[in-house]
C-alpha cells in the first residue's frame, strides 16, 4: 500500500511541474517581432493599447454614433468621423440572435450582444478605412471611415 502511495505522489508531483512549466509569467518575447509584447500594467504603452482594447464604456465620450443591426445587417454599414476623434458608438442589436462589434485593427470587441441588448462602444477613430465584422456572423460587414 505505501508503494501505491508513492508512485501516485510521484506521479502528483509530476504533474504540478508540467502546470507550472506550462504556465504565463514569461516576458512573451521570443523574438518573433510579430509578436506583440505582453504590456505592464500603468506604462505609457498599455495606457494607449488599452483605450482601443477596452472600448466597452458605461459613460459616452466624444462624438455619438448609432448603429443598429437589422435583418441580418449593420445600419449604417459605414460609420464616419474625423481621423483620431474619439468616437462612442451606440449599437443596438435589433435582430432575434447575438451580434457582435468586431474591429480587429483598433482592437475593439463588443462581445456578444443578445437580441434587444445594446452597448456603447468608444475608441479613437482610425485613419483611413477600417473593416469591422461580427464574428458570429461573418458576412456581417461595415466600415470605419475617416473624414
Amino acid at each position: 500500500m505505501g508503494r501505491i502511495g508513492a508512485s501516485r505522489l510521484v506521479g502528483l508531483v509530476a504533474l504540478i511541474l508540467l502546470l507550472a512549466a506550462c504556465g504565463g509569467g514569461g516576458s512573451g518575447d521570443d523574438g518573433n517581432a510579430a509578436t506583440p509584447p505582453i504590456l505592464e500594467e500603468g506604462s505609457p504603452a498599455e495606457d494607449e493599447a488599452g483605450a482601443q482594447e477596452d472600448c466597452l464604456t458605461a459613460e459616452p465620450s466624444g462624438t455619438e454614433i448609432e448603429l443598429i443591426t437589422r435583418g441580418m445587417a449593420f445600419k449604417p454599414a459605414t460609420l464616419k468621423a474625423a481621423a483620431g476623434e474619439v468616437v462612442t458608438v451606440s449599437y443596438t442589436n435589433e435582430d432575434s440572435v447575438p451580434h457582435t462589434f468586431t474591429a480587429e485593427a483598433i482592437g475593439c470587441d463588443s462581445n456578444t450582444v443578445a437580441a434587444d441588448d445594446s452597448v456603447q462602444l468608444t475608441f479613437e477613430m482610425p485613419e483611413g478605412t477600417t473593416e469591422f465584422v461580427c464574428t458570429i456572423h461573418p458576412s456581417m460587414k461595415g466600415r470605419l471611415v475617416a473624414t
